[in-house]
């Protein structure tokens, strides 16, 4: 498979001259393509600016890529520097504070509204947990659902996410057509057999309600005595994987509507031969999700009688 780089930059209609000494300098060479590249359909030929390769690889000029992605291409002489995409300078930028929830600021960037990332999933939407950030490629990682937001270190066209002093900001669609997915998905798996399998086995009982009377705890902790039985409720959580977290948040959320007025803590539990935690979920009173920490795998050797 022929591969394509992204990089080898060409036509400027600049000339730079760079002092760089003997030990420094490398000499690339690159050779004309041996087969042709076809675009939407049609031959791209451009003998001004052609395609090139270097070993194995297809160099294609940055400027011939912008015009390709429809990407703005441009040289800057001030800082001396490529720059792909359009700078936007800060006053482009118009910042909206206390944006649906107290302490929740937003930017407006070319009609698009772009949410403080954190403070919107702990404030208003939830679901922060579904979230992890991959530093490496600068993308945030919704691993439910397969989707990911490529973080970008300023705002830029086309940008779904990006810094702005220090805070990450997301467009405000990207998360909730995410969290909508996660929530499909959540749907999908109560209908399946496991989930009748996990209610049954982490009943519920008993309800207190906590000083402050606005938060109803919970706990339900499986509990036997037949090995088997125990072996097959470890099983259970480990054939789920990550799925687990979003049965037990679905199941919480069931328990949490049958008094809706009340915010909701469940801590969930096997009793063998001693308390192997599954983990814990709050939900507020508004059915929102606050916090939610599910473990995706039991040590089934340690879930024992003796």
């Amino acid at each position: 498979m022929k591969k394509i780089v992204l990089g080898f930059i060409l036509g400027f209609g600049m000339c730079l001259t760079v002092t760089v000494s003997a030990e420094s300098a490398k000499e690339f060479i690159l050779t004309n393509l041996k087969f042709p590249v076809f675009l939407n359909g049609s031959e791209y030929v451009n003998n001004d600016l052609p395609f090139m390769n270097y070993k194995g690889n297809t160099y294609v000029p940055l400027k011939i890529t912008g015009e390709i992605l429809g990407t703005r291409v441009n040289w800057n002489e001030e800082h001396r520097r490529v720059e792909i995409g359009t700078p936007v300078q800060n006053d482009k930028l118009e910042i909206i504070q206390n944006y649906k929830r107290q302490n929740i600021n937003a930017i407006d960037f070319q009609g698009e509204i772009f949410v403080s990332f954190s403070r919107y999933l702990d404030e208003y939407t939830g679901g922060r947990q579904y979230f992890t950030y991959d530093a490496d490629k600068k993308e945030l990682i919704a691993k439910h659902v397969g989707k990911s937001i490529v973080i970008n270190d300023g705002a830029i066209t086309g940008s779904q996410g990006f810094i702005h002093y220090g805070t990450t900001y997301v467009k405000e669609s990207v998360i909730n057509e995410i969290l909508d997915l996660i929530k499909m998905e959540s749907e999908k798996l109560a209908e399946k057999e496991e989930y009748q399998k996990l209610k049954n086995y982490f009943k519920v009982d008993n309800k207190t309600l906590l000083p402050g009377n606005t938060t109803v705890s919970v706990t339900s902790a499986f509990s036997s005595n037949n090995q088997s039985v125990l072996d097959d409720v470890a099983e259970l959580i480990n054939q789920l994987g990550d799925d687990a977290q979003l049965l037990f948040e679905f199941y919480a959320q069931e328990i949490q509507k049958q008094n809706p007025q009340y915010g909701l803590q469940i801590n969930f539990f096997i009793l063998g031969d001693r308390v192997h935690d599954i983990g814990i979920v709050q939900i507020d009173a508004n059915g929102v999700i606050k916090n939610s920490n599910i473990v995706n795998k039991v040590d089934v050797s340690k879930v024992n009688l003796n």
